[in-house]
């Protein structure tokens, strides 16, 4: 996860450096959870999480297919997760400010709901019908992009 999260980000300095406009980006995992990536000349690189819980529940089980002891598995996602990505706050502010270099508006506190929302819990959200359990990672990037104001291309 790592690994990819530098490439993705690398890749995006290097987009902005060369035609000097922001550049937003998102990488969904299956639906589950991703990441959210933007730069702009003005406010910087930054990244976030999609559905952070998602994200170190995967890392946790990954880690303990490929032979990790489960406590370590644990701490491993945990500090995987924990120091990679902005918390939603700081993630919301940075979103906002790069809708402004970007010529957009963006309420920091829509996007922080978007970015910090959860799956229904508990035994409840297996009554629902299966297209309503979830709330699938793509779904929160796209709800972003309407509050930012991007224009959807025509179908």
């Amino acid at each position: 996860m790592a690994d990819d999260l530098t490439a993705h980000l690398s890749l995006l300095a290097d987009v902005v450096k060369e035609t000097g406009h922001p550049v937003l980006a998102a990488y969904i995992a299956d639906s589950d959870y991703g990441r959210l990536a933007g730069s702009s000349p003005n406010s910087g690189l930054w990244h976030t999480w999609l559905d952070r819980r998602t994200a170190y529940a995967f890392e946790r089980d990954h880690q303990v297919m490929a032979g990790l002891p489960k406590a370590a598995a644990v701490a491993h996602a945990q500090g995987l997760i924990q120091t990679t990505g902005l918390r939603p706050t700081e993630a919301a502010r940075r979103v906002a400010s790069w809708a402004t270099d970007a010529g957009y508006h963006a309420s920091a506190t829509s996007i922080r709901q978007i970015i910090d929302l959860r799956r229904p819990p508990g035994i409840s959200a297996w009554l629902r019908l299966p297209w309503a359990r979830f709330v699938f990672a793509e779904e929160m990037f796209f709800a972003i992009l309407d509050h930012l104001g991007v224009p959807r291309r025509p179908a």
